[in-house]
């Protein structure tokens, strides 16, 4: 009993440490908020708290603090629109959420609207009209700056030399590889190698993240992607058996070796500021060594040094604050061509988009016709319990009912005890901090949620009268979430998991007419760059749903994940060599018949697996299939090894399909 209580105690106080920075932030600008503009304004603190949870840890530029805040002030001149009458509020309503998750949230980045609506819909629960407007602005001017100079402080004394701490971790684990393998006998780093996977999945994710409106990819998203893209060739070479024979030879384990001390030291060391400039010396003085030399291991160095050292030219002009040139978002990814060009139901964004601007149209539609007391609770709930997946919305509203329930009760007991204006705003300081150190989404949270706005509430209205309405429109937030997600454009992780597996095979296809376009013109990197992370990221959605859910046909699934790995690190390894020209005896017509083949197998693979098939091309009987080019051995070596992949997921597709009609 006695241990459980000290655990419990340590708990608690380390959710309190991890939380007092949020809190104390709350606390500043909810009492500061109050005296300067009244208590009237109190909703914007939420809203402001919340931007700062979010961004605190970040490091955030100042034009990037900027873009928060004017984004803020758009949202807020937009929500006072919809609270001026009713076809204004449905207008907008039915279009502000819309575009906010179309254009700002992903499959992969499913939160990326929640700030911006956050703000559009909480700013309309308390409409001020017109003459109210201008405190409101002022009131919210103030909230954001003070969040802007407390950001600007964080970014500045938090900024360590960890933004690229993954990379580090995957040189180091490399680098303890690469000595593995090289050793006179080597070790089975099987597990080693397996976990560099996590690594150069996780660079993935953080160069995604750095997305822009205009870029793939920001400076530093870019050098992001550039290791993942790194550490995927390098995996990809450490677990081919091909290259098992070369390192019988010295000077080959020799070479390896040196690069392993290499990114060992630059792994320890870390980026900090001018190292690039000493790594850039010894990188180029290891790269001389390896010329003239045509063994795989030779090869390997060679090109990952050639990477190497493009990353290391990145970040010494970001350390002398140089402008670098941008990967452009391509044409189909930008805002308003995806907008009237690429709007399909089948997707997350548009999905989503729609269940989310109807459930908010009917909210804030009912709170200004019925102008029921506290009606907009309604509006106010449905927000919080809709999320884009079913799954996680069905888990908060068990959790916001179960909170909701217990903070009421918990209430009915401690006001009659601390009755009056200064034990309600006591009352609500407790209440806040234990909002802010609970996880969101749990019926703790929503316990401390309801109790705080209760205790704000009934210094308004009759204690019981507020629980009751409280309760009330909870439950109809409930039945009418659930109408949503069950019957509107309804998504789930096992609907989202389909879709996936379709992208999988689409992304092949994708990569297929890429190559084909390369042997005419060079391709924008920022395409290349796109499609990659893409893949990367539908392959990882992939593997977390089997790993929570799992699957009937998991084991059919986990191989044909492993093989189109392979495949998608072929093709982008011919498609560099190509795009860059760095082959010289190309016959195109060749190549050509070599796509439309494959393109073909791919497609019969997608209809045998009941998916989607891409059009493409049929194959002619005058075409001829050679897995090899004349004249250019690394590109023949990838040639073969591609088809050998897609002959693997063929094969193994058949046999799926066979199994499954015999077992029906």
């Amino acid at each position: 009993m006695k241990s459980k209580l000290q655990t419990g105690l340590a708990r608690l106080r380390s959710k309190f440490t991890d939380a007092l920075p949020i809190i104390l932030f709350f606390l500043f600008l909810f009492y500061s908020v109050i005296l300067i503009f009244g208590i009237s304004h109190v909703i914007l603190v939420s809203v402001v708290t919340i931007l700062f949870k979010i961004n605190y840890r970040r490091y955030m530029t100042a034009r990037q603090l900027m873009v928060l805040a004017g984004t803020q002030f758009l949202m807020a001149l937009l929500s006072f629109l919809a609270t001026l009458n009713l076809p204004l509020c449905i207008m907008l309503n039915l279009t502000v959420p819309f575009l906010l998750v179309f254009l700002q949230s992903s499959q992969f980045n499913q939160l990326g609207y929640y700030t911006g609506a956050m703000c559009f819909t909480f700013l309309q629960l308390r409409p001020v009209g017109w003459q109210g407007l201008a405190m409101q602005m002022a009131a919210l001017a103030y909230g954001l700056a003070v969040m802007t100079v407390v950001l600007f402080i964080c970014s500045r004394r938090g900024r360590k030399g960890d933004d690229f701490a993954l990379a580090k971790k995957g040189l180091l684990l490399l680098a303890a590889e690469l000595q593995s393998a090289a050793a006179p006998v080597p070790e089975n780093g099987k597990n080693l190698a397996d976990s560099l996977f996590p690594v150069l999945q996780g660079l993935y994710k953080e160069a995604y993240k750095s997305r822009g409106l205009t870029n793939v990819v920001n400076d530093q998203g870019r050098i992001q992607y550039m290791f993942a893209l790194l550490f995927q060739r390098s995996f990809y070479f450490l677990t081919n058996p091909y290259q098992e024979s070369t390192l019988a030879d010295e000077s080959c384990r020799g070479i390896l070796l040196r690069l392993a001390g290499y990114m060992e030291t630059m792994g320890k060391e870390g980026f900090v500021q001018g190292s690039s400039k000493v790594f850039l010396k010894q990188g180029k003085e290891l790269l001389a060594e390896t010329a003239g030399r045509e063994e795989a291991p030779y090869i390997f160095v060679r090109n990952f040094l050639g990477l190497l050292l493009l990353i290391l030219e990145d970040l010494r002009r970001m350390d002398e604050n140089a402008p670098s040139p941008g990967w452009r978002l391509p044409v189909y990814r930008r805002p308003i061509r995806r907008l009237f060009c690429h709007m399909r139901t089948d997707t997350f964004e548009t999905r989503f988009a729609l269940r989310l601007s109807v459930v908010l149209t009917v909210g804030f539609a009912y709170s200004m016709m019925s102008q029921a007391n506290h009606g907009y609770w309604l509006a106010l709930n449905a927000f919080l319990l809709l999320r884009p997946m079913y799954e996680d919305s069905a888990s908060r509203m068990k959790s916001r009912f179960i909170g909701t329930v217990a903070g009421c009760l918990l209430l009915q007991l401690l006001l009659p005890i601390f009755h009056g204006t200064g034990w309600h705003f006591a009352l609500a300081t407790v209440m806040a901090a234990g909002l802010y150190m609970e996880a969101a989404g749990t019926w703790q949270q929503a316990l401390f949620s309801t109790c705080f706005a209760l205790t704000l509430t009934t210094m308004a209205l009759p204690q019981t009268l507020a629980a009751e309405l409280r309760f009330l429109y909870v439950v109809i937030a409930i039945s009418m979430v659930l109408a949503a997600n069950r019957f509107f454009f309804p998504t789930s992780l096992k609907s989202q998991f389909t879709y996936n597996l379709n992208q999988l095979l689409h992304i092949h296809q994708v990569y297929l007419r890429l190559l084909e376009r390369s042997l005419r013109m060079p391709l924008d990197y920022g395409v290349i760059c796109d499609i990659q992370i893409h893949y990367h990221l539908v392959h990882d959605q992939i593997q977390e749903y089997l790993k929570k859910a799992g699957h009937e046909k998991e084991g059919f699934i986990r191989e044909m994940l492993w093989i189109s790995w392979y495949m998608v690190s072929e093709a982008e390894q011919m498609l560099y060599l190509i795009n860059s020209r760095k082959i010289s005896s190309m016959d195109n017509e060749q190549m050509d018949d070599y796509l439309i083949y494959t393109a073909c197998i791919i497609s019969d693979i997608q209809k045998q697996l009941n998916m989607r098939a891409d059009h493409v091309p049929a194959a002619k009987e005058t075409m001829a299939y050679r897995r090899s080019m004349e004249g250019e051995e690394r590109l023949s070596k990838l040639m073969e090894q591609y088809s050998k992949q897609v002959s693997r997921l063929y094969l193994c597709v058949c046999r799926q399909t066979e199994n499954a009609n015999i077992n029906s």
